[in-house]
């Protein structure tokens, strides 16, 4: 009877270090949502606005050079959020992308917290990583 308890203890001692040893090695990954899957064959070109505010006057960029599309498509398809929230559209932007399309244009605005999407009558801000956009924001004043 004792060398029974001795080994069941054995083999629970050893499945317990079996999965501790493997969420050390192998932990859990965490589930990326990403809200976009923009195909860079579908985009003819993209347009860039950054609102006026205290510092910067307005911006407005049409983008229609491959390379460039595929960059913003790439921080576009590559954004991850943490959390999605939803309003009534209020109006007013920061910064304004807008993907040009056979099937008309997709229009995404963001700040440095968050982008949105309207979808009807509603719109839907995912929030990320702060300041990933900012790489956005970076090729607007490297292209300007």
């Amino acid at each position: 009877m004792k060398t029974k308890r001795v080994i069941r203890l054995g083999i629970l001692a050893l499945l317990c270090a079996v999965v501790i040893i493997g969420s050390i090695f192998f932990p859990a990954s965490k589930k990326e949502n990403r809200p976009f899957s923009f195909r860079e064959e579908d985009v003819s070109a993209i347009t860039l606005k950054r609102a006026q505010d205290f510092f910067r006057d307005s911006l407005h960029m049409e983008v229609t050079d491959q390379r460039r599309i595929q960059k913003i498509l790439q921080v576009l398809n590559n954004y991850s959020y943490d959390t999605v929230e939803t309003a009534s559209p209020l109006g007013g932007w920061q910064f304004l992308v807008i993907l040009h399309t056979e099937e008309g244009d997709v229009s995404l605005s963001f700040n440095m917290e968050y982008i949105s999407i309207k979808e009807g009558d509603m719109v839907f801000f995912y929030y990320g990583e702060p300041g990933y956009f900012g790489k956005i924001v970076s090729f607007m004043n490297e292209w300007e």
